[in-house]
């Protein structure tokens, strides 16, 4: 049996090594189940759970709420105005809501930041969101 070469990085496993140990080779990356992956964690609509940090996940779901409650998903799917400088009303509405549902904290650009998400949400769901979230 050759011995293995430990000058190279990483170090080359001795030549019989899968003959030993091919019980290892049915342990395979494909083959076990990820945990963590958006297929096995059910998502709970607006609640955002996978969020971390407490002020972005209450401006996420106060956000959400508002755009479900007042039916507006079709809008904030298809706006493209900015919506720090906006002056459609449907935009006041949500952020109106927004307060009325208690997040009073929003700067100009901290609402625009929150819908732009509300936005790709409602383009591409909240499980792609999450993928890129977590």
């Amino acid at each position: 049996m050759a011995s293995p070469n430990f000058n190279l990085f990483p170090p080359t496993p001795p030549s019989n090594f899968k003959e030993r140990n091919n019980h290892l080779s049915l342990i395979h990356p494909d083959t076990i189940p990820n945990l963590y992956s958006i297929e096995n964690t059910n998502i709970i609509p607006g609640k955002f759970g996978y969020i971390k940090d407490e002020s972005t996940k209450i401006m996420l779901v106060t956000a959400w709420k508002a755009i479900t409650m007042l039916e507006l998903w079709d809008f904030v799917e298809e706006e493209d105005e900015a919506y720090m400088i906006s002056t459609n009303p449907k935009v006041f509405e949500i952020y109106r809501k927004i307060e009325e549902l208690g997040y009073n904290g929003h700067s100009g650009s901290s609402f625009a930041f929150i819908m732009r998400i509300m936005q790709y949400i409602a383009k591409y769901g909240e499980a792609e969101f999450k993928k890129i979230n977590t």
